[in-house]
């Protein structure tokens, strides 16, 4: 009977030790990409991995040869996921690493990744191409109105079949192609305007493409603008302290809704308000149920729908009554003759997502948008009646109206919570009932890392 007693209680402290033990393991981490013994030539390289733990994943500590180069927050889900972009400092053989933590500081198991920075053409039969070729970004001089002067300079007995200067951190580029007989010597500086102030606190890094004849691969050069970065190239994002709040004087739109000459759905549509967008409001219908409002941009003076805006509950009382216009006259169409059933759908075409990378509707990482639009040529031989996108992301879906804006039907998807490819199939109706629908392109959804 003691030694009954005594096992019992020894034998709960070690499934209790065991049970803390396993709890304390730490996060499994493992790398999506790039995929462990993969070749590139030397440009940056994309590095994406995620991680899982019932505590919540917090970071990611992102090493190289056991030297560690960056840590990237989580967030603290049960998934985590880090996303980060390595220059590699030459062609060789790199060991990536990846250990990510949780909530409580446990660190998990290290994933690894080796790969081969080739820099230079595949075929080792082409090594003695590569000593001919001499080209740098020689400065980069910062100018007004966020304008950079890149000066570079590429020499090669060989030719030189094209170059490319490009931005590593917004899309402007610009570039050259040549035909025979191929230059062999290029010496200049051009102009590059960064269309927009960047909200991240980074380095501007600019790289040089150049093509040689008869090379499989590119080479590739970098240099940073002066000081990491030229003046005035970065503004931080200001957040409002409320940003749900509506200005009292102006009307903010619940959904994209069209605004009318005049304040009944038969008066013709002049403009659109899209979703969250904001317009002076001028008057009201005596009832409050229509609101005058002025069109950012256009200047146009229309009407909304009071249930489609969201406003200052005091608007309503200080907007003056505006008169309304008569209604428009009815026409009745003139009797035609019998003619053959409209048997033809509706034509769609030029579809297109922009962006076609946005995050979920979490916080941080306000230079990307949590939104995209979605457009696309629809045209019918007797008039389009409807149109709609229907959208997939995992578990979540929905489906949105397009309204017509020029020669183009659109509509805003987003924000959505699901990390991974957004699908979207746009659907087009006629007066006949004739329907049509297709594919628009996927949209890749992430979630932000910073």
């Amino acid at each position: 009977m003691k030694i009954k007693r005594i096992f019992w209680p020894v034998l709960f402290l070690a499934l209790l030790f065991s049970a803390c033990s396993a709890q304390s393991s730490g996060p499994l981490a493992w790398i999506d990409q790039p995929l462990d013994g993969s070749s590139f030539p030397l440009q940056p390289v994309a590095l994406t991995a995620h991680a899982s733990d019932s505590d919540g994943v917090a970071s990611f500590e992102i090493s190289l040869n056991d030297e560690l180069l960056q840590t990237v927050s989580a967030g603290g889900s049960r998934l985590g996921e880090a996303a980060w972009e390595w220059l590699p400092p030459g062609p060789g053989e790199y060991t990536i690493q990846v250990v990510a933590i949780d909530s409580q500081g446990n660190r998990g198991p290290e994933a690894e990744a080796l790969v081969i920075i080739t820099g230079f053409a595949l075929d080792p039969a082409q090594a003695p191409l590569q000593e001919t070729l001499q080209a740098a970004i020689d400065q980069i001089e910062c100018l007004a109105d966020q304008t950079v002067a890149i000066s570079f300079s590429i020499s090669s007995p060989l030719g030189i079949e094209s170059y490319e200067i490009w931005s590593t951190w917004v899309d402007v580029k610009h570039s050259e192609t040549f035909q025979d007989p191929l230059p062999t010597t290029i010496s200049k500086t051009v102009n590059i305007t960064e269309p927009i102030q960047d909200e991240i606190d980074r380095n501007h890094q600019w790289g040089l493409k150049v093509v040689l004849p008869g090379l499989s691969d590119p080479y590739f050069f970098y240099a940073l603008e002066p000081d990491g970065r030229c003046p005035g190239h970065y503004q931080a994002v200001v957040v409002a302290e409320n940003p749900d709040l509506v200005d009292p004087d102006r009307v903010k739109a619940r959904q994209n809704t069209a605004c009318r000459l005049g304040p009944d759905g038969k008066f013709d549509i002049s403009g659109y308000l899209l979703l969250d967008e904001s317009a002076a409001a001028l008057g009201k219908l005596a009832d409050g149920s229509w609101v005058q409002v002025e069109i950012p941009e256009t200047g146009y003076i229309c009407w909304i729908a009071a249930n489609l805006l969201d406003y200052d509950p005091s608007l309503l009382e200080s907007l003056p009554d505006i008169v309304p216009p008569p209604l428009p006259a009815t026409v009745e169409p003139e009797p035609t003759a019998t003619t053959a059933p409209d048997t033809t759908a509706p034509v769609i075409s030029g579809l297109n997502s922009s962006p076609d990378l946005i995050l979920t509707q979490s916080g941080g990482c306000a230079a990307y948008s949590r939104t995209t639009t979605v457009q696309a040529g629809i045209t019918d031989n007797l008039g389009v009646s409807s149109a709609s996108a229907v959208w997939s992301i995992g578990g979540e879906n929905g489906t949105i109206s397009l309204i017509k804006s020029g020669g183009t039907y659109q509509g805003v998807i987003g924000p959505v919570s699901t990390v991974g490819s957004l699908t979207i199939t746009v659907q087009a109706w006629d007066s006949a009932g004739n329907t049509s629908s297709a594919a628009a392109p996927t949209v890749t959804v992430q979630n932000c890392i910073e």
